[in-house]
């Protein structure tokens, strides 16, 4: 059975004085004309049509752009055909509680007896997002001087992203394309970011791109870098699994395939954090370990605890360089292939300076957030299964720093 719909008629509260909205003079009330129009609106019971006299008054400025302009309703918006109170309750669904816009129009039918497409959901989130502007935005966040650098592969787009967030207070500032990872490109995205009001910045917490330090450089002179800790150990680890895939392979090329098997299955165990060890995976180590005629296994645990133990030990950079060459020095570079590589990366100059920035400089933190802020973007991503382009991304962005950030709906 259909609802029964219920229309109710507004008009506007007629005054002996009005503002032109172009020019700004305020004037006697002059009526130009007048016309209905249809607005829709929430009700929990029955559908609710407002019925809306739209009084257009007579502009007495003659230097002025317009001859008329409608007078102000309360709660519309000139062209609007829906309420201010629904378009707000529709991007804030989509933004703060990350309902997609089809789940969105489902539930306003379902709950609200308002009708709206997809289409027209997502017309009302970019023109929301057309008022801001992220200097603006940036100005009133009032970022902190650490900040994150790092990429961002976004679902349905062909090339990479960069996205800026603040260490300190967790915020996402910016986010834009890059064509390539090349110098210039990170010049110009940094470039962008300083004209955005972020002009000082103590310290850049970046992925290990080279070509993050000479950009950072050339835009902020005085700013230090320090590689994340996270991406450090992320390209160790994936250095030391490549080693145990490589014997996972000799040990079936050899003829023993179970051991193969079994140090294939197990090769991420080799990688935990010591304090994350269980009884289980200490007696899976110690059995492959005794299992295995060459020492690689046993030395994937020394070489990570050494490495471990140069970041979380060391109380200056000369100690941490002290420890780092001794591994050098003690042919670790020579006992596998993989080895190498890691060892390379801490010897070589300048590399190895940034990563131990935190221990020279007492304001630079080890580690940045940037993993959290590619998994809440991830999360904006899933239920949209991802962006068209790049804008509807920065609009999603700016949407969530005005809403979540700033508190204002």
């Amino acid at each position: 059975m259909a609802k029964k719909l219920r229309i109710k008629t507004i008009k506007p509260r007629i005054t002996r004085y009005c503002i032109c909205p172009v020019c700004g003079l305020k004037q006697t009330f002059k009526k130009k004309g007048e016309h209905w129009k249809t607005v829709k609106e929430f009700d929990l019971d029955i559908p609710v049509l407002l019925k809306v006299l739209v009084v257009s008054a007579k502009c007495l400025n003659p230097h002025c752009k317009v001859k008329s302009f409608p007078l102000p309703v309360k709660g519309i918006t000139k062209y609007q055909r829906t309420t201010n109170r629904v378009i707000k309750e529709g991007v804030a669904s989509n933004i703060l509680n990350n309902i997609p816009a089809e789940k969105i129009r489902e539930r306003f039918v379902r709950s609200l007896n308002v009708t709206g497409s997809r289409r027209t959901l997502d017309r009302w989130k970019h023109k929301e997002a057309d008022k801001l502007n992220f200097k603006g935005l940036i100005e009133k966040l009032k970022p902190s001087r650490v900040l994150c650098l790092d990429d961002l592969d976004p679902e349905r787009s062909t090339c990479k992203h960069l996205i800026t967030s603040d260490r300190i207070k967790g915020y996402i500032l910016y986010l834009d394309a890059l064509l390539n990872q090349s110098e210039e490109e990170v010049v110009r995205y940094l470039t962008t970011l300083k004209s955005l009001g972020i002009n000082e910045v103590a310290c850049f917490i970046v992925d290990m791109w080279k070509s993050f330090p000479p950009a950072i450089h050339r835009v902020y002179p005085e700013a230090k870098i320090q590689y994340d800790y996270f991406h450090i150990w992320e390209a160790v680890n994936r250095h030391l699994d490549n080693a145990m895939k490589d014997y996972s392979r000799y040990l079936r090329y050899v003829g023993n395939p179970e051991l193969a098997k079994r140090v294939w299955c197990y090769r991420r165990i080799f990688l935990k954090h010591p304090k994350r060890y269980t009884e289980k995976d200490k007696k899976i180590m110690d059995e492959i370990i005794l299992s295995c005629e060459q020492e690689l296994p046993a030395n994937i645990l020394v070489l990570k605890d050494r490495i471990r133990d140069i970041f979380e030990n060391s109380l200056s950079q000369d100690e941490a360089y002290e420890k780092k060459n001794k591994l050098y020095f003690e042919g670790w570079h020579k006992k596998n292939r993989h080895f190498k590589k890691i060892i390379k990366s801490f010897i070589s100059i300048p590399t190895c300076e940034y990563m131990f920035t935190y221990l020279k400089e007492p304001h630079v933190l080890r580690s940045g957030n940037s993993e959290n802020s590619i998994k809440l973007v991830r999360s904006w991503e899933d239920p949209r299964y991802g962006f068209r382009t790049t804008k509807c991304l920065q609009d999603h962005l700016k949407l969530y720093q005005k809403m979540k950030y700033l508190g204002k709906i």
